[in-house]
């Protein structure tokens, strides 16, 4: 694992507090958009964390001003642009996998601390981790499904805050704020955001005075419930929904689009001047003459 003290020349550093270890995003200059060498190294440090019996919990959280814009689109595009359908259904379900195995089959207690923007594959860390924290005004929701794909985590959402809910987040794109995703359930608290990283290594803490073999059956039964009722063959049929939204012929222009022109320039195209009020706020108000 890296040292935290090699700030400039890592993308993902990896802190410990006694029985805390803390993985943190670090790529601020991109808004910390998830590479695959960030993934590779996330989940070396996973199975290590697995087999340390002094590590209790894992907190995850993003350096600078947000959590995760996403998935690297540079490299998504490099993966998936002009490729055969087996070659796109392999891809993603080792994305999804990943989440699966290393957040949700992890037997530790996660915590996900959320701030600026979670989005895209920041989505599954969302759905798949133990508890999350946010700040009040961080923002979160599947907006790439107003045009370039579907988010696979939608089956733990519909779970976590019930089918209204989520129909209305995924089907306007629309995002929400921490206040917000805490009354619909999606997050356990929402903080203002300098209170945010004191609140979170607070929490983590109080749970690692736990023994660690309580902690890790209380996780597995709990999780064990949304199991049974299904979650898990529900997110490996929206992973495959996904597949079938990548073969649309607007998935691969987009990405044409980003090798060609670059991320901006792309999203602008996909999502052009998209400034509606949230289906939260309603159409604008009238001016009165």
């Amino acid at each position: 694992m890296v040292d935290a003290g090699e700030t400039a020349l890592s993308d993902v550093l990896f802190e410990r507090n006694g029985r805390v270890a803390t993985v943190i995003l670090n790529a601020p200059e991109r808004l910390n958009a998830l590479s695959n060498s960030m993934m590779k190294k996330i989940g070396d440090a996973m199975q290590e964390y697995e087999a340390d019996d002094s590590v209790h919990v894992v907190v995850f959280r993003g350096a600078g001003r947000a959590l995760c814009s996403g998935s690297e689109v540079v490299e998504i595009a490099d993966l998936y642009h002009e490729v055969g359908a087996h070659t796109d259904r392999r891809e993603l379900n080792k994305l999804a996998m990943w989440f699966q195995r290393n957040i949700w089959e992890f037997s530790k207690p996660t915590i996900l601390e959320v701030k600026g923007y979670c989005y895209g594959g920041a989505n599954l860390f969302l759905a798949f981790c133990d508890l999350v924290v946010a700040a009040d005004d961080a923002l979160m929701g599947p907006n790439e499904n107003r045009g370039m794909a579907l988010d696979p985590s939608m089956a733990l959402w519909t779970l976590t805050m019930g089918i209204r809910r989520t129909k209305a987040l995924f089907l306007t794109g629309d995002t929400i704020d921490g206040k917000k995703a805490e009354e619909y359930g999606l997050v356990n608290k929402s903080v203002p955001a300098d209170e945010l990283e004191t609140y979170v290594d607070w929490l983590a803490q109080k749970i690692a005075k736990t023994d660690l073999s309580l902690l890790s059956l209380l996780k597995q039964g709990a999780n064990m419930v949304y199991d049974v009722m299904g979650a898990y063959p529900m997110f490996k049929a929206n992973v495959m929904f996904d597949h079938m939204a990548h073969m649309d012929s607007k998935f691969g222009e987009t990405l044409h689009r980003v090798k060609r022109d670059g991320p901006r320039a792309a999203f602008n195209w996909v999502y052009g001047e998209n400034d509606d009020p949230t289906f939260l706020e309603g159409p604008p108000k009238k001016k009165a003459d």
